[in-house]
């Protein structure tokens, strides 16, 4: 199977065509053939520099962004202790949150973008309800000042979820609960003396009978791997897996991994898991790895653009989340304003990337690496790999 990343288009080849096409032969093929392999953009003209469209294409999504993205860490703190997070008692105080509401209104009046979306995440943010109540409905008001559609989410671990804390937050867009795995595993990492996996359970299926979008986050590790297929016959089974949920799965790992976007970022000691997990997911019917979207469609990583910030408890603003509470890689804070630490968007040229079969899928190396000047070894090309595999064998099952 041959699958253009650029045009998308997938032809099904011999030997001896795939021979052609490595070797750059095309005399040895009818006039037929090589007209098809031009509309499929396998041959292309000499004066076409596919390389320099695409940069075009990607350069304009990164700065021209659709909407501005706001996610905010209301506290550190935690109710659960999973043994790969360190957590902090560091809370956002009332003061804070008006410099917040201040800093907010500013960005938005000089913000050409007419969506704005807010993500709430931790810690956990649950463990104060008000302050959550209070930053979405004035971070909400704002927005409508100015004329602008309003978007919110919410990561949750479950636990603290109920049905008077969703009724004040009906008009969430979507709700992020996250399994660590089958129900014993799962509880033995969040653990709080009580079964947590349960919770979260009933939490994933109030969000959805609210009419929210559910994103089933399931993380994946050494430990956890070998009774995954548990938890996603328990998932398939369970009715929480519908039109309104989306399934996601980010291997947890010792080293230094992106919290939010792993595929980017992953280190070679996560890079067999997540493979391992899409297809424990397609035993059971889940679809964890549908076909990677170009990179100038969907970013690989919105924090490459210069309308995507994080707030902190401190008050301090950061422009990734690798750098969150980190004080030396802080972009500025709600008073002094930021400037980001990271470069603009990377020049591919003279790169590994340049020649990469996979770019337009990718995107480039993660920003965050290249400015800590750890690139290491490019994983996310096997990933992606593995992902167009799997897909055009689940849509081609003879490719099996």
């Amino acid at each position: 199977m041959l699958f253009n990343t650029f045009s998308r288009s997938k032809l099904l080849v011999d030997d001896e065509l795939k021979e052609v096409i490595e070797t750059g032969h095309f005399d040895k093929v009818d006039t037929e053939m090589v007209e098809q392999l031009q509309r499929c953009r396998v041959i292309i003209d000499d004066t076409t520099d596919e390389f320099k469209k695409f940069t075009d294409l990607y350069n304009k999504r990164v700065y021209t962004p659709f909407e501005y993205e706001f996610t905010i860490i209301p506290t550190y703190d935690c109710n659960v202790a999973c043994y790969y997070c360190n957590h902090s008692n560091k809370t956002l105080s009332h003061e804070l949150l008006q410099k917040l509401k201040v800093f907010f209104s500013k960005e938005l009046e000089k913000s050409e973008c007419q969506n704005v979306a807010v993500r709430i995440a931790g810690g956990e943010p649950l463990l104060h309800p008000e302050l959550v109540f209070d930053i979405l409905e004035e971070l909400s008001c704002i927005t409508e000042e100015y004329g602008k559609n309003f978007f919110s989410a919410l990561a949750t671990n479950g636990t603290l979820l109920t049905k008077e804390v969703l009724e004040r937050l009906s008009f969430l867009n979507a709700v992020q609960v996250t399994f660590e795995g089958c129900r014993s595993y799962h509880d033995h990492v969040r653990h709080d003396y009580t079964g947590t996996f349960d919770r979260a359970v009933t939490s994933a299926e109030m969000v959805l009978n609210a009419g929210i979008v559910l994103n089933v986050r399931v993380h994946v590790s050494q430990d956890s791997i070998p009774r995954m297929e548990e938890l996603f016959w328990f998932l398939h089974s369970s009715g929480i897996l519908g039109s309104h949920t989306m399934i996601t799965a980010a291997p947890v790992v010792t080293t230094t991994i992106c919290p939010l976007y792993p595929s980017k970022c992953t280190e070679s000691e996560a890079a067999s898991l997540l493979p391992q997990a899409w297809e424990e997911a397609k035993k059971c019917g889940i679809s964890l790895s549908g076909m990677p979207s170009p990179a100038y469609e969907r970013l690989a990583c919105p924090y490459v653009t210069p309308t995507s910030l994080i707030v902190d408890p401190t008050g301090t603003i950061y422009t990734c989340l690798m750098a969150a509470n980190e004080k030396t890689d802080a972009a500025g804070s709600l008073e002094k304003g930021f400037h980001s630490p990271i470069s603009d968007v990377p020049d591919f040229r003279d790169t590994e990337c340049e020649e990469c079969q996979f770019l337009v899928l990718c995107g480039g190396y993660c920003t965050w690496r290249q400015y800590q000047s750890e690139p290491g070894s490019c994983e996310t090309r096997s990933l992606l790999a593995e992902r167009v595999k799997l897909h055009l064998k689940s849509t081609y099952p003879l490719m099996e």
